[in-house]
């Protein structure tokens, strides 16, 4: 049964097809995930977000690269039933026969099919590209709570703002984007990691140092470009 209550036939899976799907799990979401968002610590000139010389050198790699940390995600498969390591829990099934995607996935169910890309329209006619595992599981970067805590899941880009209108339906498409930036990104309908996809970084970012303001989001193209200034902190920290 997918996330609309619609039922589908299924078969076993044969272990090569399970093994080779597990695979491709791994490598596509941890693709789509990594080596797009950095995050740059506070330098300390706003007093509101103070940070220690000895945290904010935790940051610091290179004299001449800004301090950083790069928003990452790996994934590590652990046996059905070892639930007490689990931090998410997926079914994935085998579809008896290919539904062009028509299967609606969602954060607990996914098929075959959702590791490979999905095209989808939207009501004003864009096409966009996404891969749905990727999506899913980015449901699963939410609060640091019980998997079976449903508060622990990690909202579409646009849910807040959808949820204040009076007539609002879960998952109703404006939960994915009302803006075109917006739906190009892994939590909308894209693949693109936004500065929304990095609050789960941000947040345990902000547990580990106990520096809860002043984090900067910005992608890996421009910090790779040199467009990210090294602090003066970090210029007087690393002489």
């Amino acid at each position: 049964m997918d996330a609309d209550g619609r039922r589908w036939r299924c078969r076993s899976w044969l272990e090569s097809e399970f093994n080779a799907f597990c695979i491709k799990f791994k490598k596509v979401v941890e693709l789509a995930w990594n080596n797009q968002l950095i995050l740059i610590p506070p330098d300390g000139s706003d007093p509101s977000a103070d940070i220690s010389d000895e945290v904010y050198k935790e940051f610091i790699s290179v004299r001449n690269v800004p301090a950083h940390a790069r928003c990452g995600l790996e994934i590590a498969l652990v046996p059905f039933g070892n639930t007490s390591t689990a931090h998410a829990l997926i079914e994935a099934v085998k579809l008896a026969e290919p539904s062009g995607h028509q299967f609606h996935s969602f954060q607990l169910r996914l098929t075959d099919e959702d590791v490979d890309f999905d095209r989808t329209i939207d009501e004003i006619g864009h096409s966009h590209y996404q891969i749905t595992a990727a999506h899913e599981v980015g449901h699963w970067l939410g609060a640091p709570v019980s998997i079976t805590d449903s508060g622990r899941y990690f909202n579409h880009v646009d849910a807040a703002s959808c949820a204040a209108d009076a007539h609002h339906e879960r998952n109703a498409d404006c939960e994915y984007g009302r803006t075109l930036s917006k739906r190009l990104a892994i939590m909308g309908l894209g693949t693109l990691a936004t500065e929304y996809e990095a609050r789960p970084w941000v947040t345990r970012a902000q547990r580990h140092t106990r520096v809860l303001f002043g984090w900067t989001v910005v992608h890996r193209l421009p910090f790779e470009w040199g467009k990210i200034p090294v602090s003066a902190r970090q210029k007087r920290l690393i002489k």
